[in-house]
């Protein structure tokens, strides 16, 4: 049945499974790959959204987009030790919400 969708569906698809359990940790690899003008705005403030209380780890071949979507932020950008703190956050106990 997702075989079936496009492109873009497809990606919004993989996004719901990467979040639907409130995971601490979001890996995504290409996540704008496919997604068309509209669908590519909806999808960074998406990321965002779930960078607020969750770490994001992007993978993109686009540094423009990985730009973009880091914008204002103000966690790592890739810097070892500060990989490292996150790491040990995730594996604290999370409260119960």
């Amino acid at each position: 049945m997702i075989r079936n969708l496009s492109g873009g569906y497809r990606q919004r698809v993989g996004i719901a499974q990467a979040i639907i359990h409130k995971p601490r940790l979001v890996v995504m690899d290409e996540p704008t790959n496919g997604l068309d003008p509209n669908q590519l705005i909806e999808a960074r403030k998406l990321i965002r959204e779930i960078g607020q209380d969750r770490v994001v780890l992007l993978s993109s071949h686009i540094m423009s987009e990985i730009h973009l979507l880091c914008k204002g932020s103000d966690h790592d950008r890739g810097r070892p030790d500060r990989l490292f703190r996150y790491h040990a956050r995730l594996q604290q106990p999370r409260s119960a919400a």
